[in-house]
């Protein structure tokens, strides 16, 4: 059997909480963090003592390129304060004007915090529920998500409990709930979500039409006719370190478009998650273009238009013989073309505060 992997690092396969006897083990730390220094130059020259000409370049450019990090000072006060640097394994600090490296086993470490799979039921322990978690006890808790019959009881969860069994949430300030009126990093200073960045090579992590419903999200590397969707404490991952509440998407790359019509919004007062760019990235396409703005596109754009809808009503024909494909009128998606799968995201180029979508062929 091959030893290759079938699921990224960030997610995938997710352990359940099967006792409270145990104590829990966290995901190991898989060493690829990036390397400070990857090898000695092949010019000796270049390794010197920094001169006074270097010094006075280096620190003359520094006001400047820290005016817009107002978010990144006051996140560095806080692991100052917080005492608790040796737990932030995975945490590399890149340095002003970069966003932070976050390793996979913390994004995953969310995931098993904020959709915990306990005694074989995935609920939900992100959002805060009525009932506080210090008044209850973890193992009444922990024996009511299953009924007499084995039905699943997820509603019965308190969200927030804590016990030494159960996976705690990642210690990084980034992914504490965002304070109302609190400032936000820019796109530039945040680091996406694996699932989230822009792949310009080979397959993405996940495979997402973006006109069709999320649910339909499956991973891309899982073998041969195996299809899994993708789950659910996946979804629930942050969509950046540190946390947005706001994410305007405005450009699709490569559009010919001087503007694209139809710029998202992704909001989220308790912070961003990767299922929140899904929904409104495929809410987006999956609705009708009105008659207005058909009529307000050139001839070619028309035509590309109404092409990329015959092909894909034919091509729903011939994939679902057995099923009636009805008409259903042109879509946002038709705009794209063939060019309808998800491949992720980067902040504009044009340093606006935005976000710019990568799709691809199918």
């Amino acid at each position: 059997m091959s030893g290759r992997r079938n699921h990224p690092l960030s997610g995938g396969f997710y352990r359940s909480v099967r006792s409270l006897d145990t104590p829990w083990a966290a995901s190991p730390v898989i060493p690829d963090s990036p390397k400070a220094f990857d090898g000695f130059p092949w010019n000796p020259a270049w390794v010197h003592e920094e001169t006074n000409r270097e010094r006075a370049r280096r620190l003359g450019g520094r006001s400047k390129s820290r005016s817009s990090c107002v978010f990144k000072s006051c996140l560095k006060n806080m692991f100052k304060g917080s005492g608790r640097k040796e737990e932030l394994v995975g945490f590399v600090d890149m340095g002003v004007g970069s966003p932070p490296y976050i390793s996979p086993n913390l994004w995953k470490a969310y995931g098993y915090w904020a959709r915990p799979t306990v005694n074989d039921v995935i609920v939900h322990n992100a959002t805060p529920g009525p009932i506080s978690p210090l008044n209850v006890d973890p193992l009444a808790v922990f024996n009511s998500l299953i009924g007499p019959h084995g039905t699943p009881h997820p509603e019965r969860w308190v969200p927030h409990l804590q016990h030494p069994a159960l996976p705690p949430r990642p210690d990084l300030p980034g992914w504490q709930t965002p304070h109302l009126g609190s400032p936000l990093a820019f796109p530039w200073e945040c680091t996406l979500n694996p699932f989230l960045v822009h792949s310009p090579v080979g397959r993405a992590p996940v495979t997402f039409d973006v006109g069709l419903d999320t649910s339909c999200i499956i991973y891309s590397e899982t073998g041969p006719d195996i299809t899994i969707p993708l789950s659910e404490a996946d979804r629930a991952q942050p969509a950046t370190y540190p946390f947005l509440t706001i994410m305007e998407i405005r450009e699709v790359a490569d559009d010919t478009a001087p503007v694209f019509p139809w710029p998202m919004w992704v909001l989220n007062d308790r912070g961003i998650t990767v299922q929140d760019v899904f929904e409104a990235i495929s809410y987006n396409f999956s609705r009708h273009v009105s008659g207005a703005e058909f009529a307000s596109w050139d001839e070619r754009r028309q035509a590309q238009v109404g092409e990329a809808y015959w092909s894909k009503f034919f091509r729903n024909q011939v994939i679902y013989p057995h099923r009636v494909v009805n008409n259903e009128g042109l879509k946002r998606v038709d705009y794209l073309g063939d060019r309808v799968m998800f491949r992720g995201l980067e902040p504009s180029p044009r340093k606006d505060g935005t976000w710019m979508l990568f799709v691809g062929p199918i």
